[in-house]
């Protein structure tokens, strides 16, 4: 193979030092580290297969639906980006150019597009979840599905979706997933004598989404209060399941590099993933600056029910609700506020009329801007804890997607992840604790979050290349394949 690309979701350079792995570890040793930088609200999958951020593409992790309301949704698919004429995807690139390519598993490319040259297995995500067995669309080839079906390849699994309440049954069934991944990629690729191949493995985020606190702990995280003292860092059933489903990871790595031997190669990530330590909400920032309308009744239901019920179960149903009660528990009136914010986006909406059927005019919308990020810059409670805002949209407003930016993005410590539930700014994340009972992890992202910095290991020779493909964010593993195919930019 002439090169391949790895994709490891959540993968994250400092976890895979710290376990048993004897040929990650070879790897990066004798390889080329790069530390590029995401924003964690662009899909960085649909960065390495556009080459393009998600302002050009759509691809959001959480956008406005821009229908006159202040609904918002995470659904995206690859269809989603041709949007924008612009967009030429990858796998597309490489077949013009008469590649014989192999894509798997990328999460967001459901259903599989056409390939003349080349085989593509489409990834869950955006839309599909916890697919147990091949549905119609997922290959884009009938042989392919039939020689996958023969080796039982498992589609994805998801956490909650899953219904799985035991640690051992889900470490099993993801490593299951991810060895039956390895061995049907080596399978194709050798079948259709693949140039180049792109792979991505998804059980290792979910285990870190579920247990990054067990996996600080292993890593030597007894420094963090949130880790509790001696009794919490005993040995645990689950420690054992950590070892071997890294280990396993090491044995897949290994398994493609030996069995396909590519000429060049990237292990990289959608995102890296951090402790996630504390729950933020930007909207009661907003109401003590003057900028929303407090909506009594559901602030009373939102404390109501919290008071009744214990934080994780609370937890549990908030993030199962219904967005339509999520909509009308809202702290605030959101038809008569002039600014808001929403759950995994990273900034705020100035509550504009042509956008939301708000009360700010257009011409009014800068006024807000500058006024709001600096009434937010000069708030103490947000200065302590390292919060600031700066305009973001009208920066961009020359992108595709504009209309779904943001007006103002806050940057903010990664320990920080803004899940919009809770009824306080900034409060801790009581899931940040030691995993005892699977039946006790009340959500999908429980102690880790996405992080800024994703793995970026690649071929020495390759590495010296990427300097000038412009490293920034991971639309440079675009950049990097069409280099090495000989394949001019995009339009």
């Amino acid at each position: 193979m002439k090169q391949l690309v790895i994709g490891i979701d959540g993968g994250t350079e400092r976890i895979l030092r710290h376990f048993d792995m004897p040929f990650t570890s070879g790897l990066l040793e004798k390889s080329a580290i790069k530390r590029p930088n995401e924003d964690v609200w662009s899909r960085g999958w649909a960065e390495m297969y556009t080459g393009l951020h998600a302002r050009e593409t759509k691809a959001f992790y959480e956008m406005p639906a821009l229908d006159g309301s202040h609904r918002f949704h995470r659904k995206f698919g690859w269809k989603d980006a041709t949007g924008n004429p612009g967009v030429r995807f990858l796998w597309d690139a490489l077949d013009q150019a008469g590649v014989r390519s192999l894509f798997m598993n990328i999460p967001t490319t459901f259903p599989a597009p056409p390939m003349k040259h080349g085989v593509f297995i489409a990834g869950a995500g955006g839309g599909l979840n916890d697919v147990s067995t091949i549905p119609d669309g997922l290959c884009s080839s009938e042989e392919a599905r039939r020689l996958l079906e023969e080796m039982g390849y498992v589609v994805d699994l998801r956490y909650q979706p899953s219904g799985i309440t035991e640690l051992a049954v889900l470490f099993e069934r993801l490593d299951e997933m991810m060895t039956r991944r390895a061995e049907g990629f080596v399978r194709l690729a050798k079948h259709y004598e693949s140039e180049f191949g792109f792979l991505a493995f998804r059980a290792t985020t979910i285990v870190q989404y579920v247990a990054l606190s067990e996996i600080e702990m292993l890593i030597g995280g007894m420094d963090m209060p949130e880790l509790g003292g001696p009794e919490e860092s005993r040995e645990r059933p689950i420690h054992a399941m950590l070892r071997e489903h890294y280990r396993k990871l090491d044995a897949a790595l290994e398994l493609l590099f030996t069995e396909l031997q590519p000429g060049s190669f990237i292990l990289t990530a959608d995102h890296g993933h951090v402790p996630f330590l504390k729950r933020a909400n930007l909207n009661p920032v907003l109401s003590r600056l003057g900028y929303q309308q407090t909506s009594t009744a559901g602030r009373s239901l939102k404390k109501t029910v919290s008071r009744l019920l214990p934080t994780k179960l609370w937890l549990r149903l908030a993030k199962s609700a219904p967005r339509a009660i999520k909509e009308k528990s809202r702290g605030y009136a959101v038809g008569n506020s002039r600014a808001f914010a929403h759950e995994n986006v990273h900034g705020i909406y100035v509550n504009d009329a042509r956008r939301f059927g708000g009360p700010v005019a257009e011409g009014d919308v800068d006024g807000v801007v500058d006024e709001l990020c600096r009434k937010f810059n000069e708030d103490p409670e947000v200065v302590a804890n390292g919060m600031s805002a700066t305009p973001y949209r009208r920066l961009h407003l020359d992108a595709h997607f504009a209309d779904m930016l943001p007006d103002i993005w806050v940057d903010r410590p990664e320990e920080i992840f803004f899940d919009g539930d809770g009824g306080s700014f900034v409060e801790p994340n009581p899931n940040f604790a030691p995993i005892l009972d699977l039946r006790d992890v009340p959500t999908d992202v429980n102690s880790g979050q996405k992080g800024r910095v994703p793995l970026f290991v690649c071929d020495r020779q390759l590495g010296a290349r990427i300097d000038d493909l412009d490293p920034a964010d991971l639309t440079v593993v675009y950049r990097a394949v069409c280099d090495a195919f000989g394949i001019g930019p995009q339009g």
